[in-house]
């Protein structure tokens, strides 16, 4: 069975489910009632990475419980196994996967299989994002390309460099020239290689593949965005260069 969920910070609560082998009316009572009476799924999503419900809960202990009898068994859920992906520090959505008291319970190859898709997983789930918000505006392709907030890198189908947003000049306007050279080559080497590296430093990175909207020739993008907000501490400051307040 599969549950995936996005989080919403601002409401602390799970909406937006794709579901597998699972009942939508049991998802529509987990939404409801149940993610707000959940002993397990709060302790899982602190984990960056996949683990086994049984690591944060004991099955009996979990067997015990409200959440475990009239929630989890009512569509078969036995041993569960969970994965959350972060875009800096926003947990952006997750898989949850169970099987039935039948089964054998997940060992630890499950779980690093899990952790071996959370890269590509992770960079999908940004696009998704990304592309919705460009969505939004007037235009998809208008919009992505100039209004959205995310830095963009277009290359063409034999990946050289053809377009970049404003964003991207902003940012590229951030970087010394060695660190501007070096970053194109982040980039393109991003584009060869799986999208495993999806960190430089404090930036986020994406790949997507599309097509041009004016000759249909295939496109290659990196979109890049901060993992955290840049933050200026004043008493650093004041410390390190002997500055007054």
């Amino acid at each position: 069975f599969l549950a995936s969920f996005i989080w919403n910070p601002s409401t602390r609560s799970f909406g937006d489910p794709v579901l597998l082998n699972m009942s939508p009316a049991n998802i529509a009572r987990y939404e409801i009632h149940f993610q707000f009476h959940d002993p397990i799924t709060h302790l899982l999503q602190k984990r960056r990475r996949a683990t086994l419900v049984c690591e944060v809960m004991a099955q009996k202990e979990l067997e015990k419980t409200e959440f475990f009898n009239d929630f989890l068994m009512r569509d078969g859920l036995h041993h569960g196994m969970n994965l959350y992906a972060y875009d800096g520090d926003l947990n952006i959505g997750d898989l949850r996967i169970w099987r039935s008291g039948n089964r054998p319970d997940f060992d630890r190859r499950d779980v690093a299989i899990l952790n071996f898709i959370l890269p590509y997983f992770r960079n999908a789930l940004r696009n998704a994002r990304h592309m919705a918000a460009a969505g939004s505006m007037a235009g998809l392709w208008d919009g992505f390309f100039e209004n959205t907030q995310i830095a963009l890198f277009l290359f063409d189908h034999k990946d050289r460099f053809v377009f970049q947003n404003r964003s991207a000049d902003s940012l590229m306007a951030e970087l010394s020239d060695p660190l501007s050279t070096r970053f194109y080559g982040v980039l393109s080497s991003l584009l060869k290689k799986s999208p495993c590296q999806t960190e430089w430093g404090p930036f986020s990175l994406s790949v997507f593949h599309s097509f041009s909207p004016g000759d249909g020739r295939p496109v290659n993008g990196i979109l890049v965005s901060r993992s955290s907000p840049p933050r200026i501490d004043r008493k650093v400051l004041e410390s390190r260069f002997e500055l007054t307040p």
